[in-house]
């Protein structure tokens, strides 16, 4: 038997071994279970590309000296200079790493991404219909017979908090546009000035005043302005740039 044809051998042996590790252990990616998950982090995608669970895939010792784990660290490692040149997030929406995972040489099967797909749509729907669900309660407050004051007492915390996250999801929207586009993670100041340039995009945004201030809505109605100071929105920015962007 000739050397070439006992590593051939070899390598069969690894590859069976490898696929029988990961069957009988129960580490098989399970591609209800990741689509459901509103966000993934690099390693978790580069795992979930390679059929691996992304939480026990490489809690596993014995895959350790398997091709498999090689290929998961190499494909790691390219993406996480992607993620550094801002080009996909280090933890953030599963559809942002479909395009990136193919450069680099990873097959993303037509049914992950339909089932990624599919639930994202479903958050997004379940978040409009949450944010209509507010605007209807607002509206109900205004007709109902209890002095406004009264009801205002009783609800504002919960709803100033709603319509303050409807005000960073606005931010987040942005960023991931801009992100989609190839841009970089904008600076608090290329923030503001984008959003004096492009007022639509984030409809509860009212002015940045001198201080650099941002004035947002934060009453349904339209009768309370708040203010983001400079450090909020650095913080905003950091945060979900590290997400989504």
């Amino acid at each position: 038997m000739s050397d070439d044809r006992l590593t051939e051998t070899g390598m069969i042996t690894t590859i069976l071994n490898e696929a029988y590790i990961i069957k009988n252990n129960g580490l098989e990616v399970d591609i209800d279970k990741v689509s459901k998950m509103p966000s993934w982090t690099v390693i978790q995608a580069v795992c979930i590309f390679h059929g691996l669970d992304p939480v026990r895939g490489l809690q596993n010792e014995y895959l350790k000296r398997y091709p498999i784990y090689k290929s998961i660290m190499d494909a790691y490692d390219i993406m996480m200079s992607f993620a550094s040149d801002n080009k996909i997030p280090h933890e953030g929406d599963p559809m942002l790493f479909f395009g990136s995972a193919e450069l680099v040489g990873l097959t993303v099967s037509d049914e992950l991404k339909s089932a990624v797909l599919m639930e994202g749509n479903k958050r997004d729907l379940y978040d409009l219909e949450r944010k209509a669900r507010l605007k209807a309660f607002m509206t109900d407050l205004k007709a109902d017979a209890i002095p406004f004051k009264v009801a205002e007492k009783l609800f504002t915390v919960d709803i100033v908090k709603e319509i303050r996250e409807t005000f960073h999801d606005e931010i987040r929207c942005i960023l991931v546009e801009l992100s989609e586009a190839g841009e970089r993670k904008p600076t608090g100041g290329q923030m503001r000035s984008y959003l004096k340039e492009n007022p639509k995009k984030a409809p509860r945004f009212v002015k940045v005043d001198r201080k650099g201030d941002i004035h947002f809505d934060s009453d349904a109605a339209g009768k309370k302005i708040t203010n983001m100071t400079r450090q909020a929105l650095d913080k905003l920015i950091n945060r979900y740039a590290t997400k989504t962007v």
